[in-house]
This record gives structure tokens, C-alpha cells and sequence, in this order.
């Protein structure tokens, strides 16, 4: 299983940042690799929400919060996806120091695919995943110390006609075993694109308004689950 963790500094009170953090649902204002989110959930914090994060091209990480420690940590857990991971956690820690939050990022992981899934891990998608768990906190601090600096927020220009993606047309789809499964590339390229994708946002990106009332937020849906 693979493991990371990476922290920041953001230059804002720790209750600014954790409340960027608890709103599951917007996680999409911030992480570049996210093309919308939405609760499938009827909360959308606390222990137990589940939301669902498209990353485009089709692919996709539905999660659900497995921890939950207000205005201290949080841990979410994928449950389905499309990208090849066995299994991945993600927690997020606050903590304030002096007029400043660090803010760290811990993830395990652990791909499909046995030993080629271990060894695409050591070689491409462990990097690769490096790289994105740095440019998610990169995207958090920026965010927050923008917002509370009553500034603009920027979000990657790259997505902006990504912004109006009609999800009836990337609904997941099941195998005949159950699990979900991304319809394009192979292991290293389903992984890494959506992820890569993200940082390149960065890279070209540059301050723009968020969109209107009508475009900021996802579709009004809720989506069934089993008992």
C-alpha cells in the first residue's frame, strides 16, 4: 500500500480553513482536478456524507467521510471510482499556529492490478499523485486566503467550458462483477490523466469570477443508494 503526506501553511485562521474544508460538496471551488462535485448524501458534513466528484473524460471518485473531528480532522474514504485504486483514504488535519493554520494531507492507497499496479505506482502514479496532493493543498491556500481577503477567487481558466459538463451524459457505468470501471486508456492513464489534468489547470490558470448563482452550484440530484 502507498502512503503520502504533505502540509501547508495558509495565512488565515484555522475556523476560515475548516470551513472550506467541511463543505463536502464545493470541494470543486479549490481542487483544479475537480470539474464539479455534489452531495449524494442527505448532510453534506459530519461522519457518513458522501459526495461525488467528477474529474472529466469520463472519470470519476464518489467518497464518504469515515472520520470526522469538528474543526480538526477529516478523513474520506473512495467507495467507487473509476480510476484503478483497490482502495485510498484521504484525512486532513488543521491546526493553528500563532495567526496562521498548517493544514496536512495524509493518503494510503493501494491500486489494483497486484505487482503491475505496485510497479506503476513506484515508477508513474505515486509521483504523479505526489504532484496532485500538492497542488490540491496549493489550490486550498489560495482559496481560503483569497476569500477572507474579500479578493476575487481564481479558478483555472482551462475549465471553464468544463463548467457547464451535463452529468446525465458521465454517469458511471457497472461491470458485470459489480464494480465500477472508467471506459477509457489503460491503468497508468486512468489514474493519471484526471490527476495530471488538474496541476496543468494550475499551471495555465489565472483569476476569474466565479460563476453565477445558477452556475455555481451542481445539479439539484440525490441518488439512491441500497440499504
Amino acid at each position: 500500500m502507498g502512503s503520502l503526506m504533505q502540509e501547508i501553511r495558509i495565512d488565515t485562521a484555522a475556523k476560515e480553513v475548516w470551513k472550506v474544508l467541511s463543505d463536502l460538496s464545493a470541494i470543486w471551488r479549490w481542487n483544479s482536478a475537480v470539474v464539479t462535485s455534489y452531495s449524494t448524501s442527505l448532510q453534506n458534513r459530519g461522519f457518513g456524507a458522501e459526495r461525488y466528484c467528477y474529474l472529466g473524460n469520463g472519470h470519476f471518485i464518489e467518497e464518504k467521510v469515515i472520520s470526522w473531528q469538528e474543526h480538526e480532522r477529516l478523513t474520506t474514504k473512495i467507495v467507487r471510482t473509476s480510476l484503478p485504486f483497490k482502495s485510498a483514504y484521504l484525512q486532513f488535519e488543521i491546526r493553528q499556529v500563532r495567526e496562521s493554520t498548517v493544514v496536512t494531507a495524509s493518503s494510503a492507497y493501494e491500486l489494483e492490478f497486484a505487482l503491475i499496479g505496485r510497479i506503476l505506482d513506484a515508477l508513474f502514479i505515486g509521483p504523479t499523485y505526489a504532484k496532485h496532493i500538492a497542488q490540491l493543498l496549493a489550490g486550498l491556500k489560495r482559496h481560503v486566503e483569497f476569500a477572507h481577503g474579500g479578493n476575487e477567487v481564481p479558478i483555472p481558466l482551462s475549465r471553464k467550458s468544463e463548467r457547464t459538463v451535463d452529468l446525465q451524459n458521465v454517469r458511471p457505468r457497472k461491470s458485470p462483477a459489480g464494480a465500477v470501471r472508467g471506459d477509457r486508456g489503460g491503468a497508468g492513464e486512468r489514474v493519471a490523466a484526471p490527476l495530471a489534468r488538474g496541476a496543468a489547470g494550475n499551471r495555465a490558470g489565472g483569476p476569474r469570477r466565479l460563476p453565477g448563482p445558477g452556475a455555481s452550484r451542481p445539479p439539484d440530484e440525490r441518488r439512491g443508494r441500497g440499504g
